[in-house]
């Protein structure tokens, strides 16, 4: 079943509106965690339609500089005094 954009996002912007005039944090809440499911919807709608887009391009659009690096670093066995150094909390 195909959604139709222009509904998806009319009902977005009613619930932006909704998350901006809110009185309290939970209302605030409860109106953005809507908008979070219908951008998801959209964003798995579309996923077959059109190629996705990198989301390092993502990120520089949205906050107009380079994605942070992330380095994997390289975890070394520590080795113990009283010969404990297995991969587990229960390896003694």
């Amino acid at each position: 079943m195909e959604v139709d954009i222009q509904v998806v996002l009319k009902k977005m912007e009613q619930e932006l509106s909704s998350a901006k005039e809110a009185s309290n944090e939970t209302e605030r809440k409860i109106h953005l965690s809507a908008l979070k499911v219908l951008a998801e919807v959209l964003l798995t709608e579309n996923e077959g339609k059109k190629a996705a887009v990198p989301e390092d391009l993502t990120w520089e659009k949205m906050t107009g500089s380079r994605p942070p690096q992330i380095q994997k670093e390289k975890s070394e066995k520590m080795d113990f005094e009283d010969g404990a150094n297995g991969d587990s909390l229960f390896d003694f």
